[in-house]
């Protein structure tokens, strides 16, 4: 059990991607304080219990341990009353920036058994975006599956998929079945249940991928009768108070809202499920009923564990905004 419970901070861990790269430009920009020596990093995990792949805690008594060894040891206290030690942490969280155009791809509503292809659950929420960066989630409404299908094989495929103008606070549901792909020139934080690898449909410059997707495998892996939008807008009215904005509520794994601060904000770990606390724009200070402290700057996040209690949140300045999520 855990000797001591407090805000945990985690060590950043870069992961090189064939698309990344954008943090170099984008990242600097957003957060200075970060190391970005390195020239086509495309993730920046936050949160990650996968393997050999491991958050480390950052600072006091617990500093040096894995996210996988708290859980292990403590899995009530730390993610909440269902989990149970041999588990993963059930969420992962990371910055994505891109240089280049990522494949357009989809989480199969059917995975192929024995490989690494499988469902997930992400969502993405816009943090910076070049001029003309844009965003590829789901297929227009306009066109059948009979007329994708028909295109499967061609260059022009694209052309079927609904593309959004990216814009920084504009958040996308990703689930199961949805065909997806960030463009060029952004900065994303994503939230997703897991790292399985998904479909390619087409490779990032357009052409076929290798192994070739046959109909049978499209018409199992996509969605097709879903064409909901996958979009949700950003709320830019000002505040006077506190506010909270709901972006994923019907996620039957995580929910995920927008918390806009003009001063503290209380709230509470009752037991249930862990808080991850993301900053946007400013920092913000965490002061725990049991007298921990925790400073969160923007690019970082922190995770309340389950069986913390009473906390509050102190913007660095009024309008501060952060992403809080939890388990649903």
């Amino acid at each position: 059990m855990l000797q001591e419970i407090y805000p945990l901070t985690f060590v950043s861990l870069q992961e090189p991607q064939p698309w990344g790269g954008v943090g170099n430009s984008l990242l600097q920009e957003q957060y200075p304080h970060k190391n970005t020596n390195a020239t086509n990093v495309g993730n920046y995990w936050h949160i990650v219990d996968d393997g050999t792949r491991q958050s480390v805690v950052d600072s006091g008594s617990l500093a040096g341990r894995t996210l996988r060894q708290l859980v292990e040891e403590d899995p009530v206290t730390l993610v909440g009353s269902r989990h149970q030690a041999h588990q993963p942490f059930p969420l992962q969280l990371r910055l994505a920036g891109t240089a280049q155009p990522q494949p357009l791809s989809v989480y199969p509503l059917n995975p192929p058994g024995g490989s690494d292809i499988g469902k997930n659950t992400q969502m993405w929420y816009i943090l910076a975006a070049e001029a003309d960066a844009s965003v590829s989630v789901g297929i227009q409404q306009r066109y059948t599956q009979q007329q994708f299908l028909s295109r499967i094989d061609s260059l022009n495929l694209g052309e079927l998929v609904q593309r959004f103008r990216a814009q920084p606070g504009d958040a996308y549901f990703i689930i199961p079945g949805r065909i997806h792909a960030l463009g060029a020139g952004l900065l994303a934080l994503i939230v997703q249940c897991n790292d399985t690898m998904p479909l390619t449909i087409r490779e990032a410059d357009g052409s076929l991928p290798d192994p070739l997707l046959d109909r049978q495998t499209i018409l199992e892996s996509v969605d097709f009768p879903n064409r909901t939008v996958s979009r949700i807008r950003s709320e830019s009215s000002d505040i006077t108070l506190n506010r909270k904005v709901p972006l994923i509520t019907h996620c039957t794994e995580f929910i995920v809202d927008e918390i806009r601060l003009i001063e503290d904000m209380h709230d509470r770990a009752d037991g249930t499920t862990f808080h991850l606390l993301t900053p946007l724009n400013q920092p913000f200070s965490i002061r725990c009923a049991n007298g921990a402290t925790c400073n969160v700057e923007p690019g970082r996040t922190a995770l309340i564990p389950a069986g913390l209690g009473y906390y509050s949140i102190r913007p660095s300045a009024p309008s501060a905004r952060l992403l809080r999520t939890v388990l649903n």
